[in-house]
């Protein structure tokens, strides 16, 4: 896996534009995001973690992470889209004030998703429960962020 660039340099080639502030759609990220958690540990506490679903626990997890950080660019008026958006989402955890371990981590995930959706790969429930505990640990301080940016 390649170093992750930074923000500036998404901006510099276009893959992220500056547009007016977007709080509806933040708001509407927001909530799926919630109702993607929600169902995921519905899912969890259902049918606990194991390797015959950890690639679908990953996933989720993922999407609720990006949902927020999405939402968040939004507010902040900026819109990621095309190839490397996905890196350019994660860079951002940067400006957001995350540590480098936290955006390494976020970057991994990014990088595990893309193998399961893409490439057919397979995690392990071990992985599963690594993203969960990032998620668990991350995903109140973007919403924070998030909620304030909706003031």
């Amino acid at each position: 896996m390649k170093p992750l660039k930074k923000f500036g340099d998404f901006l510099l080639e276009e893959t992220v534009l500056k547009q007016m502030p977007n709080k509806a759609r933040a708001m509407s990220l927001m909530k799926d995001s919630e109702k993607e958690h929600k169902f995921l540990m519905d899912i969890i506490g259902a049918l606990g973690v194991k390797d015959e679903g950890a690639n679908t626990i990953v996933k989720e997890v993922y999407d609720v992470v990006m949902l927020l950080i999405r939402g968040i660019m939004l507010a902040d008026g900026f819109n990621s889209s095309g190839s490397f958006s996905h890196e350019a989402e994660v860079s951002y955890l940067k400006n957001l004030g995350f540590s480098e371990n936290d955006i390494d981590f976020a970057n991994r995930l990014r990088w595990f998703r893309n193998g399961i959706v893409y490439y057919g790969e397979g995690i392990t429930a071990d992985y599963a429960l690594k993203a969960l505990n990032f998620m668990k640990d991350k995903r109140l301080k973007l919403l924070e962020i998030l909620q304030k940016r909706m003031k």
